[in-house]
């Protein structure tokens, strides 16, 4: 799968959690400003994708907020 973000999730209680997920999306999607410097600090609520794409590392992001 090409596209999208990289995003590790600190505390992930997830079972055998990867060293990070895989988002369907870009910055301005997220409501994030493209030039801000990496790495971006988040807040988010997010949920295992439950289609073929979940098989592959990606997570759904239902909200997500950047933090200072």
């Amino acid at each position: 799968m090409c596209g999208g973000l990289m995003i590790t999730i600190m505390n992930d209680t997830t079972k055998n959690a990867p060293p990070h997920y895989n988002i369907n999306k870009n910055l301005q999607q997220l409501g994030i400003d493209p030039n801000k410097n990496f790495p971006i600090n988040v807040s988010l609520n997010w949920m295992h994708d439950t289609t073929t794409l979940g098989s592959y590392g990606y997570i759904i992001v239902t909200k997500i907020k950047v933090l200072n």
